[in-house]
Parts: C-alpha cells; sequence; structure tokens
C-alpha cells in the first residue's frame, strides 16, 4: 500500500533528482509527487521506510526523509496531532523546515513552544541514532506538516570522492555526486553489468565498485585506463567487481550488458581519436544498439550544439526510446544535456517495455 513522505532533495536540478529517486523507489512498485510543502517534496509510495532508507544510502541528492502524518492548516490541530506522534514516536528531536519569512518563523515557533515536553531538543543536539520529528511550516500556503524522519544522508558524503583527492585525476573526470546520478537513473543494480566506454580515469567505475555492481571500462589511451585502475582500486583494492579494455569505446568488444553509463567525448578536453563528435556519438549509439540487452538503459551526456545531431541519430536509430532528458548548465559557453534512453524490445511490436524501474514519477505541480 503506497505510504506519504516527504523528502528534502539537492537542488541543483529538481527534475533530475526526482527523477533519480523515482528510479531508485521504483523497484517497490509506483512511486508519485503530490506537491510540496515549501521545498519539501510530497512523494506517494510503496516502498516503506526500508525502501527510503536504501534510496537515501544510495541517492546522490536525497538528503531526508520522513514519513507524512500530519498535514494541516489549523495550529491547534495540527500541535495536537503533531504531540500524539511525538509520544508514539518516544521524545524525538525537533528537525525544523520554515518556508515563508518572519511569519513562517513565528509560527515555527509558536509549534516548538507547544512541543515542549514531548520533544527532546533541536535535531542538531540529537545523538547518533536519535529519533526524530520533522516540523514542516509553510506561510505561503498555509499548511504545517509533521512527520517521523525514517532517512538521512550523510553529510558531506562526496567530499573525500571529489576528483582532486582521487590517486589520479583529470580536469574532464565527472564529480562523483553526478556519476552516481547517472548510475542511479540507468537503474542498474547488484547482478547487472554495466558499461562505460569512455571511462577516463574511472569517475563513473568507482561508484559502480562502491555500490558492488560489476562494471567494464573502456579507454583508447593507456594513461586514462591506468588511471581508472589506481582509482578503483583507492575504493575496492581487489577490483572486485571492475574489468578494463584498452580499446576503441565506438567499437567495444563486447557480446552483451545491461546499461550503458558514459560522457562520450566531443573534443574540448578530451580526444575523439581523430573522428568528428557527431561521429562519435554516431558510431556510440550504433554500439550500444547491439549491445545493450532489450530494456536496459543508456545514459550518456553531449553538449548542448550537438544536441540536434543527437536528436536525429536516436531518430535513424529507431531503437530507443527517449525516457527523459536533462539540462545542465557548465559556464557561460556550454551547457550539457544528460539522456536517458530505452532499448526497446524488437519481440513487442507496438509495446512500450517495461521499465527497469517499475514506478513512473507523476508530479502535478501542485502543493497539497
Amino acid at each position: 500500500m503506497a505510504r506519504r513522505y516527504v523528502v528534502r532533495l539537492s537542488l541543483d536540478s529538481p527534475e533530475l533528482s526526482l527523477y533519480e529517486l523515482s528510479t531508485l523507489l521504483g523497484r517497490y512498485g509506483e512511486v508519485r509527487c503530490g506537491g510540496r510543502i515549501g521545498r519539501l517534496y510530497v512523494i506517494e509510495a510503496e516502498a516503506g521506510d526500508e525502501g527510503f532508507r536504501e534510496a537515501a544510502a544510495r541517492s546522490s541528492s536525497l538528503k531526508l526523509a520522513a514519513r507524512l502524518e500530519v498535514v494541516s492548516a489549523n495550529v491547534e490541530e495540527f500541535v495536537r496531532e503533531a504531540r500524539r506522534v511525538a509520544g508514539e514516536v518516544g521524545r524525538p528531536y525537533l528537525v525544523r523546515e520554515v518556508y515563508g519569512g518572519a511569519e513562517a518563523e513565528r509560527l515555527a515557533d509558536e509549534v516548538a513552544a507547544a512541543l515542549e515536553g514531548v520533544i527532546a531538543g533541536p535535531a542538531w543536539s540529537a545523538p547518533r541514532g536519535a529519533p526524530k520529528l520533522l516540523v514542516a511550516v509553510d506561510a505561503r500556503s498555509g499548511l504545517m506538516a509533521a512527520g517521523r524522519v525514517v532517512a538521512e544522508a550523510p553529510r558531506r558524503r562526496f567530499v573525500d570522492r571529489e576528483p582532486s583527492r582521487r590517486p589520479c585525476f583529470s580536469p574532464s573526470t565527472l564529480h562523483p555526486k553526478l556519476a552516481l546520478a547517472m548510475l542511479n537513473l540507468s537503474g542498474a543494480s547488484r547482478g547487472s553489468v554495466v558499461l562505460d566506454p569512455f571511462c577516463g580515469v574511472g569517475g563513473i567505475l568507482i561508484e559502480a565498485a562502491r555500490l558492488g555492481i560489476e562494471n567494464i571500462g573502456i579507454d583508447i589511451e593507456w594513461k586514462w585506463l591506468a588511471g581508472a585502475r589506481r582509482n578503483v582500486e583507492w575504493v575496492d583494492p581487489h577490483m572486485s567487481c571492475t574489468h578494463l579494455i584498452l580499446g576503441d569505446g565506438c567499437n567495444p568488444p563486447l557480446r552483451a550488458v545491461d546499461h550503458v553509463v558514459t560522457d562520450p567525448p566531443y573534443g574540448r578536453i578530451t580526444t575523439t581519436a581523430s573522428r568528428g563528435s557527431e561521429a562519435v556519438y554516431r558510431e556510440f549509439l550504433e554500439s550500444c544498439r547491439r549491445l545493450v540487452r532489450p530494456g536496459g538503459r543508456v545514459v550518456f551526456m553531449s553538449p548542448h550544439y550537438l544536441s540536434g545531431e543527437v536528436g536525429a541519430i536516436l531518430r535513424k536509430l529507431g531503437t530507443f526510446r527517449e525516457d527523459a532528458r536533462f539540462i545542465l548548465p557548465v559556464h557561460r559557453s556550454l551547457t550539457r544535456i544528460l539522456y536517458v534512453i530505452c532499448k526497446l524490445d524488437p519481440r513487442r511490436r507496438g509495446a512500450t517495455p517495461r521499465d527497469l524501474s517499475t514506478g513512473k514519477l507523476g508530479f502535478d505541480g501542485k502543493t497539497i
């Protein structure tokens, strides 16, 4: 049965964060976004508390999730119900989310004062593992919400894996947050095989190795492949699930993989091996048509000025369905497009293949 939760997400790209969350929770059943309370998103999902805990441990953008117990616009009713929930939790620590300026702060202070006696203290003073109660106040909509916190992601979780801290650095490598997001968007999990045909120094391979997902990295430059090995050994000394190949990523010497997750070269920093950028993308996507199993996803990026060419290549191939596309600004002269495409099953003519994440995220854009 679906239950309602509120989640706090990293807001670098809200659409990407929501899609990533739907992919992670979709393994448990249907997922739907039911609106917002301030900057918190209301998620209806069948995943349950454990599903949200697993999502928080793996997601690149989920910061906090709470099981929604109370939503009200009446202060007295809200305080009464929030005290009941706090009593059931057992003297939790208070997590405040306030939206709407001074009026929201005044309401939040009023609620916090009314909860004295059933609250142990503010969240910042909570010992590790202590129960927490989320109270959100949105003065703009007039709504207040409360719920038991079921999952929190560690703070500064990407700091230790930043590119500058790895044994081998390359200016073109992906930040671990984006690499993890792309891996999650593919729907990959343990038991599946992920290919990065342009692996460079292994930004995506590092994230796959951390999660115990079988991964294959290919690069045409020996120095980058050697760097990828050093970087993966940094997080997985035994290279237990990573395989590296020196070769042409546009023509991988493989029979089949479940997913492809990559950032192809387009000639600004990384080499295209004397090919034009359009030729690289054409040959790459043609190889994906051969390699990726039906129902598998290909997650890749392209510069904005190649979006027309990439779209034309996908239409010509006719083998993939575009599930999502996200715009990621880099700097004034460059914006990257992140694509999520799904391999169609030729045996099911006219049918839409079942996504690897069984849930679909619907978002009505309303405040509940």
